[in-house]
């Protein structure tokens, strides 16, 4: 029979199916990884290799200002080298096959976009959940002391992760004992154990936002963190700690001292350990590449005799500091 349409036409037709109903899909899901850090959406400019990662030094600050007199010497500050971080980027990709034959049905086109409109649906949706579900293991597997390659391997062709599993100071995300590139100072953003309450709540605040609100020469600065983020199983009792104005639980009318001070972040993606919580920044810690919702490719294969749909991102996470960020109630492994 026939064709009913022409090879060149296909890949117009997927584009005219695919897009809006993947666009919907992909902006129907509310994605709650933007909220852990900070997304950088162009993968290409800036960056040592477009669509595979990018490889940074920290500057390491000078001292703080000292107080002079007019006619005076002005004090001379160093700069410096911190740690080098390095964030990979993948592509995540799925491809649908398209039968030739296809040209030759009585309505061909009703029949791609019967084959189209579910694929590109799903794509869609999968893409924000698997963003999702990647920085969620970030924070589950940030405290394994054999390191996780899953989530912390950041190698890309040219560059191997020199802290493959690790983050950028070779240790766990959490861990009781980060060093500072520039001092021999350590420091803790990891408590194994301590259920969430209104108090162990207000000593991780103290923790991040006294001991840990240094910079990398550990001169003191500020560490503001604005987020707590737990699974579905503690959204209740995070509420009730956040939400009460007199603290919870108690019977002395105490007025509840972390009330109103943090945003609460629930992931349904945290599921390993249904007790665990985090603080951290929404804009500090981790670094995000998104090239945001998937792009569709429509390329004929001779050899198949069909055509090849492939629905494609771009994307990679990294951390580039760890002291904004604290886990709680999770046992290092």
């Amino acid at each position: 029979m026939a064709p009913s349409i022409s090879a060149s036409e296909v890949p117009n037709l997927v584009r005219r199916f695919a897009i809006p109903v993947m666009a919907e899909s992909y902006e129907r899901v509310s994605p709650i990884y933007p909220m852990l850090g900070t997304v950088i959406t162009d993968v290409v400019s800036g960056i040592d290799a477009p669509y595979q990662g990018h490889r940074y030094t920290h500057v390491i600050g000078t001292d703080r200002h000292e107080k002079t007199q007019i006619g005076q010497a002005i004090p001379h500050g160093n700069m410096g080298e911190g740690y080098t971080v390095q964030c990979g980027i993948g592509k995540y990709s799925r491809a649908l096959s398209i039968p030739r034959e296809i040209m030759t049905v009585s309505n061909p086109e009703s029949a791609i976009r019967d084959l189209i409109e579910p694929f590109a649906a799903a794509c869609g949706e999968n893409a924000t959940v698997e963003k999702d579900e990647f920085v969620a293991g970030m924070l589950q597997k940030g405290t394994l002391t054999a390191g996780s390659t899953k989530y912390f391997d950041n190698s890309y062709v040219g560059n191997t992760d020199a802290n493959r599993g690790f983050v950028y100071d070779g240790l766990p995300f959490f861990d009781t004992a980060h060093t500072l590139s520039a001092s021999s100072t350590t420091f803790s953003n990891h408590l194994a154990s301590g259920a969430l309450t209104a108090t162990s709540l207000d000593t991780a605040l103290t923790t991040i936002t006294t001991t840990n609100a240094i910079n990398e020469r550990g001169i003191q600065v500020r560490n503001d963190p604005d987020i707590l983020v737990v699974g579905r199983a503690m959204e209740g009792t995070a509420r009730r700690i956040l939400e009460s104005e007199l603290l919870p639980g108690g019977g002395n009318n105490d007025i509840n001292p972390v009330r109103g001070k943090l945003r609460l972040v629930v992931s349904p993606f945290l599921t390993d350990d249904s007790d665990a919580w985090w603080v951290g920044h929404s804009m500090r810690g981790i670094r995000m590449y998104d090239s945001g919702a998937p792009a569709f490719e429509t390329q004929y294969d001779p050899a198949t005799q069909s055509f090849l749909v492939t629905s494609a991102y771009y994307f990679g996470a990294c951390v580039d500091n760890v002291r904004p960020w604290y886990c709680a109630n999770k046992a290092a492994s």
